[in-house]
């Protein structure tokens, strides 16, 4: 459970790396409380369970944007308890669940479910809700509520909003409430098929590959529709060089654009 750790705790002589406030160097951390008490070369206290992590890094608490708890719907895949035993096992102390669960993250009530069930994980929990009802693509869904039962953003997840109008509502709602639109990049024109991408690979192997502009092409769009209305965009699975290209564009001209990347091929199945 999130905060169970021995009182006091001192961890010595590790690599201290906190990007927050640039601090970068090599020492002993003493906790007490469930709080940062001191960071100091050395420490002295006997009270406290010393532990030696010499050749580690101490860091803050991290965050992954991007895991598939997969509850309701799949516990033979993942549920909230053992997502974030995992995630805590590895150092990251919040995630951010996406809508692939069975029913969809696309209802009040489903969120109060995971939130529920995430009281007392050991990790904290943040909901993505459905972009658009059942990641259908059809219809934009209410966004207004779904943020008002917890959601912190909005996605299709491994499927892509392809109607300019949805998503151009979506980041406009953005723009005016501020949470992220997160958008699996993908033009079914240069895709489908396809079962990696396109290139000496693909066609080594007697695949059919996928264009790079099948990603390439929808981040285009969607880094225009942030130009035209705002809002704030973050890319699931980037994996392409001019969809790089394109997200250090638009972040050189200051909009608000990131993007991850994933080491598999179709990471939200």
């Amino acid at each position: 459970m999130i905060g169970t750790t021995p009182d006091p705790l001192l961890l010595k002589n590790g690599r201290i790396i906190d990007p927050a406030n640039g601090t970068r160097v090599s020492g002993d951390v003493l906790v007490v409380d469930g709080r940062i008490s001191r960071v100091e070369d050395a420490i002295d206290a006997p009270a406290a369970l010393t532990l030696d992590v010499s050749g580690k890094f101490v860091v803050p608490g991290l965050l992954d944007v991007h895991v598939h708890l997969r509850d309701p719907g799949f516990p033979e895949k993942e549920t909230i308890v053992t997502g974030c035993q995992a995630a805590a096992a590895g150092g990251f102390t919040s995630v951010i669940c996406l809508p692939n669960t069975n029913p969809p993250i696309d209802s009040p009530d489903v969120i109060s479910s995971i939130l529920s069930k995430a009281e007392r994980t050991d990790a904290r929990v943040h909901v993505i809700a459905c972009g658009t009802l059942a990641m259908a693509g059809e219809k934009i869904s209410d966004t207004e509520t779904l943020l008002a039962a917890g959601a912190v953003g909005f996605s299709d997840d491994g499927l892509p909003i392809e109607s300019t109008d949805i998503m151009r509502e979506l980041l406009s709602r953005s723009e005016e409430h501020g949470f992220v639109v997160c958008p699996h990049v993908e033009d079914f024109r240069f895709t489908r098929g396809g079962h990696l991408h396109e290139g000496t690979v693909s066609k080594s192997l007697g695949f059919t590959g996928m264009g790079s502009e099948g990603e390439a092409a929808m981040i285009e769009r969607d880094i225009n529709l942030v130009r035209e209305v705002g809002g704030k965009l973050h890319i699931l699975h980037i994996s392409v060089r001019r969809a790089i290209d394109l997200v250090r564009k638009a972040k050189a001209e200051g909009l608000s654009v990131t993007s991850e990347a994933c080491p598999s091929l179709h990471p939200h199945r």
